[in-house]
């Protein structure tokens, strides 16, 4: 079984290109992607997976798992053929490479943030138009985004990762509004509109993780 902790994805002194996703992992037919699991979720041993966040231990934090996504004839929902750690050695390629190569071919998908106000004055971002929105958590220019949108560049955001396909941030305030986040994230997760993911919110600055919520 393969785990790793939480690294940054992304750093801005190295850029990824599409010529390195392109040759880091040589020989795959289709393109890599990051697939967020829920807790408890039934896995092989050899599946090439880690949790999400590894810092203090909590209930409901979801798993990183790698996946193809394969076509559908109609272009409904994709089929997932699950990547296991015998690929990458088979290639010559580590887990990392996998993962990196994964988070840049999401971080390529077309997505998008829609601005709402969740209560009068507090804005919160939502990304709901891809399949993968959820996954665009590992992407780190895309939640500087969030940042940007919401005016506060560089500064802590709320993240939320409730269901598959939605995505939700707002600035972190430290104030009762943080709790109404919180509870927006643990409603859209009871009420799995789409597959249930995570109700965990978490703590987000410049385009990284730092942190996962208890909330009380």
């Amino acid at each position: 079984m393969v785990t790793f902790t939480f690294a940054p994805i992304c750093e801005p002194s190295s850029p990824y290109s599409s010529d390195y996703a392109a040759t880091v992992v040589p020989g795959e037919p289709l393109p890599l992607f990051p697939m967020l699991m829920p807790a408890g979720w039934q896995h092989a041993p050899t599946q090439i997976r880690r949790p999400l966040y590894t810092g203090t231990p909590l209930p409901g934090i979801p798993d990183v798992a790698l996946v193809y996504l394969i076509p559908t004839p109609d272009n409904g929902m994709p089929n997932l053929g699950w990547v296991k750690t015998g690929r990458a050695v088979g290639l010559g390629a580590t887990v990392e490479d996998f993962e990196r190569t994964a988070v840049h071919n999401v971080s390529r998908r077309p997505a998008s943030w829609g601005m709402f106000e969740l209560i009068p004055g507090r804005l919160l971002a939502m990304c709901e138009d891809d399949y993968l929105a959820a996954e665009r958590i590992l992407d780190v220019a895309f939640l500087r985004e969030a940042a940007s949108r919401l005016g506060v560049p560089g500064q802590t955001l709320l993240v939320g990762i409730p269901t598959r396909g939605v995505l939700v941030a707002a600035a972190y305030t430290e104030s009762q509004h943080d709790g109404i986040l919180a509870q927006t994230i643990q409603r859209m997760f009871d009420e799995a509109r789409n597959k249930p993911i995570c109700p965990v919110p978490f703590l987000v600055r410049d385009g990284q993780l730092t942190a996962a919520l208890e909330v009380g």
